[in-house]
C-alpha cells in the first residue's frame, strides 16, 4: 500500500519522466514490455527493465526516493540526468513544503 509521501514521489517522476520521454518509456506501477519499471515490493522498491516479459537488472531499495532516482537514472541521457534529479528533488522538497 502506496504511503501519502510515497504517492507524491511517485506523481514527481511521473511527471518528470512523462514530459522527458513519454508514457511509453516507464512505469510506475509495475511490469511494462520494453520499459524501465518500478514496483512497490514486501520489503520496499524494486526497479528494473522488462523484455520479452522478463524482468533484468532487478536492484531493491529500502524507500521510495532511492528507487525514483534509480528509475530516472536508467532513462536519463548522460547531458541531462543531472537537471532531471535535481527537478525531482525539488519537486518532492516542494511538495513536502506545501
Amino acid at each position: 500500500m502506496v504511503k501519502e509521501k510515497e504517492q507524491i514521489c511517485i506523481n514527481a517522476v511521473s511527471k518528470i519522466l512523462c514530459d522527458n520521454y513519454g508514457i511509453d518509456y516507464f512505469s510506475v506501477n509495475g511490469p511494462k514490455e520494453c520499459a524501465a519499471c518500478m514496483e512497490e515490493s514486501v520489503d520496499g522498491w524494486m526497479v528494473y527493465c522488462v523484455e520479452r516479459g522478463n524482468r533484468f537488472d532487478v536492484k531493491r531499495h529500502y524507500n521510495v526516493v532511492d528507487a525514483c532516482v534509480d528509475l530516472i537514472t536508467r532513462l536519463g541521457i548522460n547531458d541531462n540526468l543531472k537537471d532531471l534529479i535535481e527537478q525531482f528533488y525539488s519537486s518532492i522538497i516542494g511538495e513536502h513544503v506545501a
